[in-house]
């Protein structure tokens, strides 16, 4: 191979090498642009695609959030507003209880604005003993009080049980309200009233 051969053998190679370069550095630039241009759509499109379960998922999480602001809204609202001194003050003139008889405590109290639309359903008195709650009965014939929006006193007659314990005692009437304008449809509302200090005898 002469030398003059060989120059152009090399400058052919080089031609090649330098062409491929090319080529290659062009399909880089290609995919680059590419990628500019299409990986913005492609984001796009998976953000779109994922978009109906992103959708389901806030509005679960805003059922949820309804939920417990309405639960919060409901367990707070208060139906009647009880003067404790006031019924304690009552109470305290005839606070003592004998076993096996029936006895009377007063509670002080009125409607709420929020609460006046609830309709009583049911109520029952308990006895409070170390942090512990136990049934107790109303007084035959005895029919509860449904209060107005002035405060008055409650007389609560309700029957003592012979084998209750000597000692103090705490006294409520758990109530129970229907058609409340802050609860849901059908749903019912639980209150307590204040809790009376008794002695049992």
């Amino acid at each position: 191979m002469t030398e003059k051969s060989t120059q152009t053998h090399a400058k052919a190679i080089a031609s090649r090498l330098l062409q491929k370069s090319i080529d290659w550095a062009f399909m880089g630039l290609l995919v680059f642009f590419s990628t500019l241009i299409f990986e913005p759509v492609r984001v796009q499109f998976v953000a779109f695609a994922a978009l109906p379960k992103a959708v389901e998922e806030l509005q679960h999480d805003l059922a949820q959030l309804t939920d417990e602001v309405d639960s919060q809204r409901r367990d707070s609202t208060e139906v009647v507003i009880w003067a404790q001194q006031r019924s304690q003050s009552l109470t305290d003139e005839y606070g003592s209880c004998k076993r096996g008889t029936t006895c009377t405590a007063f509670f002080h109290g009125r409607r709420t604005v929020e609460g006046a639309e609830c309709i009583f359903q049911s109520g029952r008195p308990y006895l409070e003993i170390a942090g512990e709650r136990f049934p107790l009965n109303f007084a035959d014939g005895y029919l509860p009080v449904n209060l107005g929006f002035e405060f008055e006193t409650i007389p609560v007659e309700y029957n003592m049980p012979a084998y209750a314990p000597k000692g103090r005692a705490g006294l409520l009437v758990y109530t129970v309200y229907a058609d409340c304008p802050f609860a849901k449809d059908d749903e019912l509302v639980e209150r307590d009233t204040v809790t009376l200090s008794i002695l049992i005898e």
